[in-house]
């Protein structure tokens, strides 16, 4: 019991720290990445009391960033990612902004640029910006290691810099997804992800999955359609909009 009340405090006191920061808060699944409300990022809040709600609701439940909001993060994904920057910048590169070390790799956080998520920068080398969130400590990685950090978040954060803006320009257009809903119509996005080939298969809660468009490398169908207000999200990379956000960059690729 002593055990499950200092995890609760500790969760729920890092949560509020966060809030009195201005940073968004969502709650996850207890050791895992998925949110736990039923509009995952767009429930994100900075309301104290929301939030106590949650952590008093879900005492486990690991905390979730939403980004492009107060800042922009640079997820390097172990030893392949770390490799990946240092032959971009160098070994002796160092970030100045705040970091957190993840289950195995780092998060460097950066002043919003009004830039979208995308996966594979460079190779393990991902941004989460508009519409997207990170895992924040202390979060528990699912290999049971905490989530902690390295450079503490009031350290000021640094504009992105020189040698990473041009990875991220082609991706700017896409950072401007709307977070409110589309209206229903007759022809909704499932009859268009289904008109354009997309293969949507039914999770049984009156969603769909679809390979995501918006980045590489999905295993498996990690963009989920929401035919009831016809909008997006991907639970891989973060990427959110309506239908419309979807046909244009499906219409594209």
């Amino acid at each position: 019991m002593r055990s499950g009340f200092r995890v609760q405090t500790s969760l729920q006191r890092e949560a509020l720290a966060y809030v009195e920061r201005g940073w968004p808060v969502l709650p996850l699944v207890p050791h895992e990445k998925r949110p736990l409300t039923g509009n995952g990022l767009l429930d994100a809040s900075v309301d104290p009391a929301v939030v106590t709600a949650w952590w008093t609701r879900w005492p486990s439940a690991n905390i979730g960033l939403r980004t492009g909001v107060q800042f922009d993060v640079l997820d390097i994904d172990g030893d392949v990612g770390t490799a990946s920057l240092e032959a971009k910048v160098g070994p002796e590169y160092r970030h100045s902004g705040p970091i957190s070390r993840t289950g195995r790799g780092e998060h460097w956080l950066f002043l919003p640029g009004k830039t979208a998520n995308r996966a594979g920068l460079l190779d393990k080398l991902d941004w989460r910006g508009t519409n997207g969130y990170i895992v924040a400590p202390p979060s528990v990685h699912p290999d049971g290691r905490k989530y902690y950090w390295h450079t503490p978040p009031s350290t000021t954060l640094p504009p992105i810099p020189d040698w990473l803006l041009p990875l991220l320009v082609p991706f700017i257009e896409r950072a401007e997804f709307v977070s409110v809903k589309a209206s229903p119509t007759s022809f909704g996005i499932l009859e268009m992800a289904m008109a354009l080939k997309m293969h949507p298969r039914a999770d049984g809660g009156g969603r769909y999955n679809v390979e995501c468009v918006f980045h590489n490398g999905d295993r498996e169908p990690s963009l989920v359609l929401y035919p009831d207000d016809n909008h997006f999200h991907c639970y891989g990379c973060g990427a959110h909009g309506t239908m419309y956000d979807l046909h244009r960059v499906v219409k594209r690729v």
